[in-house]
């Protein structure tokens, strides 16, 4: 991890150098037995460290955190995250540790054992042999993962309602994107789903992750088998599904080069997608059957409502106000238009 990315996050925060070092002063002092070392990748929002045991010892390693006040934890929305998930979430608690700048709040949170899929995953268009394995083993486990928010009543269970950053603005952040997107296509989408929207009462409102995407998924390196999500922070109550737009990254993968933004499928993605599908009807029976096709279609729905939610906002210091546009948000334009020309409703019909 360069030290500059490191260092940019203290001073886009109005903090100085002098600030990052006792920072890291502080976690030695609050861990004097353990190794303090930053981590990657870094978020927008925190600086991160590893506190790791000098012996070794499995299961003691510490993730401290050190956030700016405006970006503080909601710690009840990261312990109803713990409750649902389980070992998919890690357990987080705030800490009070001395010599910490004023205005930065500090948090322990178990390690999720692994590593990022981010740095894992294969940059090549044909899977085979065990990298297929591997592949489907971890596309079947996201599906186990979205399955575990799924009440087990459903009927009968009380619907929250989406009173969150985002849940509680979606018509009119949708509406503001049938006029601003860059393309005629995007637009047409996001009408769609603006006329659409109702059909999202069909579905319970649960916790889904605020930002699954390859930095924040955890892999085990030599099964392929999800371990599980961090970075909760911008967890909200939304229908269900609207996190499903994390399941493309196991689709395939973004091209980052100055020269190319394109979001390439790997040649048996559709497979892949398929594989989700009839994974998660089968953890969720309500998804299944005969008399399941109106709510499937409201999941499809609820996921494209996240791709546009997620993708079609600039993130400006948090403000997620602005509508981006292929100048200054070429990867976000790339995946909003990837994701939602893949994807649509027949492509999980059993």
């Amino acid at each position: 991890m360069s030290q500059n990315l490191i260092l940019s996050f203290f001073k886009r925060h109005g903090y100085s150098e002098s600030d990052w070092e006792a920072c890291s002063d502080a976690a030695r002092c609050a861990y004097p037995s353990y190794l303090i070392r930053s981590v990657e990748p870094q978020g927008y929002c925190s600086y991160t460290v590893r506190a790791s045991t000098k012996d070794g010892a499995e299961g003691e390693d510490r993730i401290i955190q050190f956030r700016p006040q405006q970006y503080a934890l909601d710690l009840g929305i990261i312990d109803a995250a713990k409750d649902i998930y389980q070992s998919y979430a890690p357990k987080v608690a705030e800490c009070m540790v001395p010599g910490v700048p004023a205005g930065l709040k500090v948090y322990e949170l178990d390690v999720i054992t692994g590593v990022p899929y981010q740095s894992w995953y294969r940059r090549k268009k044909e899977l085979d042999g065990e990298a297929w394995e591997k592949q489907v083993r971890l596309t079947k486990d996201f599906a186990a993962f979205v399955a575990r928010a799924w009440p087990s009543d459903v009927k009968n269970s009380k619907r929250r309602e989406c009173d969150g950053k985002v849940g509680a603005n979606i018509s009119s952040k949708l509406q503001q994107l049938t006029k601003k997107l860059p393309s005629a296509f995007l637009r047409s989408r996001a009408q769609q789903a603006v006329t659409a929207l109702p059909l999202l009462d069909r579905l319970p409102v649960v916790l889904n992750h605020g930002d699954v995407n390859p930095s924040n998924i955890i892999v085990d390196p030599y099964t392929g088998r999800l371990n599980g999500l961090v970075d909760w922070a911008e967890a909200e109550w939304l229908a269900f599904g609207t996190c499903l737009y994390g399941l493309e990254f196991l689709l395939g993968w973004q091209e980052h080069s100055s020269k190319q933004r394109e979001f390439t499928y790997y040649d048996r993605a559709e497979l892949l997608r398929k594989l989700f599908w009839e994974e998660l009807q089968v953890r969720i029976p309500d998804l299944a059957g005969i008399n399941s096709t109106e709510m499937m279609d409201s999941v499809i729905l609820a996921r494209d409502v996240g791709v546009f939610l997620w993708y079609g906002f600039a993130w400006d210091e948090g403000k997620i106000d602005r509508v981006v546009n292929p100048e200054n948000d070429p990867e976000e334009v790339t995946c909003l238009e990837a994701f939602l020309t893949s994807g649509d409703a027949t492509s999980f019909r059993l």
